[in-house]
Order: structure tokens, then sequence, then C-alpha cells
């Protein structure tokens, strides 16, 4: 009877570190799948300012391009009379070289109205937003 229970025992020693090796090879084959993972970044972006003002930017990242496909920006006309523009995002490297950019067609704010318009960023070979450093924003009156 001793024997039987000191048999279980090892047996089940022997199980959980069969458990634990197959779950120490899980977890380093999904490190290094190739799969990119969605690093945080930051980076200062200016607004250019004029009567139409940009109120919010927000940006679609693709991580396995390691991207930011599209700018969506909420813009407001503080003037009382319709305005017609272009909205311009840049974005730069380290040394102040253009990586991305990306304008809208010419849109129209009403008076005292707000406006989303998604611009689709064109990036320069090789870079990525590993590569981002800082950015602008501009809304060019018509």
């Amino acid at each position: 009877m001793k024997r039987d229970w000191r048999r279980r025992l090892k047996l089940s020693i022997i199980v959980a570190i069969i458990a634990i090796t197959s779950l120490s090879i899980g977890i380093a084959i999904g490190q290094n799948s190739g799969i990119p993972l969605v690093k945080p970044f930051s980076a200062p972006i200016t607004v250019v300012e004029s009567d139409v003002r940009v109120i919010s930017l927000t940006y679609t990242y693709d991580p396995l391009s390691d991207r930011i496909t599209t700018a969506k920006t909420t813009l407001e006309n503080t003037a009382l009379t319709g305005r017609n523009c272009v909205v311009h995002v840049v974005l730069f490297d380290r040394d102040g070289n253009v990586i991305a950019q990306g304008s809208s067609s010419q849109v129209t704010v009403g008076g005292g109205s707000t406006l989303q318009v998604t611009i689709s960023l064109n990036w320069s070979p090789g870079k990525s937003v590993s590569d981002l450093a800082s950015g602008r924003v501009a809304v060019e009156q018509k």
C-alpha cells in the first residue's frame, strides 16, 4: 500500500514537470513566432492654426507593417461662414526627414460646425513607427 502511494506521487510529479515543460516551450514558440508586438510610442505632433482648427487626432496602426495607415482629424470651423480646406499630415524622423505624409481632398466645413476627415498616409520605403519622432497637422484654407 505504501509503495502504491509513492508510485502515485512520482507519477504526479512527472506529469507536473511535463506540463511545465510544455508550457515553457509554448511560451518560447509564441515569443519567436515572428508576430510583431504592438509597441507604445509617442511623438509630439504640432497643429498649424487657422479658422478651421483640429480639435482631435486619432490614427489607425497596422502592427503587421508597423505603420500608421490613416489619421482621422476632427475639424472645427470657428468662423461664422463655411471654409474650404485641405488637411495635411506629415510625420518626421529624428533628423527631420519626412517618413510619412498624406492629404485630404478639399472639404467644406460649415460655419461654427465640425467635420471628421480621414487621411491615408504614404510611407517612405523602409520607414516605420520605430522611426517616428514628430509630426505636423496643417489645415490649408482655400
